[in-house]
């Protein structure tokens, strides 16, 4: 196998993300509990930066499974890896954005009968006097 295929990252790559993955897991956290994320939107965001953190921690594992799926170069599955999960988090996104489209319609048209009826009620009033 040659040389150039393997990598082995050094211990200030491992310690600047390992400092960010700490980082951005707690900043997650907060924001689940205070009710800015919920826990699926955590999970798929803590994919995105706990899988460079596997390929930089784990290196050995990383290049077999690279092997095992045929590719020569780890970074390539791990830039399809983070691209399908941007994918699936852009696809979740664009569901929640049609079912709140959809909701904010049927409230819009909720609302214009609420109206229509309290303008009916009105006039019946007016007339009944």
């Amino acid at each position: 196998m040659n040389q150039a295929l393997h990598y082995h990252p050094s211990s200030h790559t491992v310690a600047a993300i390992a400092a960010f993955l700490a980082l951005y897991e707690m900043f997650l956290i907060r924001k689940a509990f205070s009710k800015g994320i919920d826990l699926y939107d955590l999970l798929l965001l803590s994919s995105v930066a706990l899988l460079p953190a596997v390929f930089a921690f784990f290196p050995e594992a990383t290049q077999v499974f690279s092997t095992f799926l045929g590719v020569n170069y780890p970074f390539v599955v791990l830039f399809g890896l983070l691209f399908f999960m941007v994918f699936f988090y852009f696809n979740r996104l664009v569901a929640k954005i049609n079912l709140l489209s959809h909701r904010e319609r049927i409230l819009a048209q909720e609302i214009a009968l609420l109206r229509g009826e309290q303008g009916h009620r009105a006039l019946a009033k007016d007339t009944s006097r």
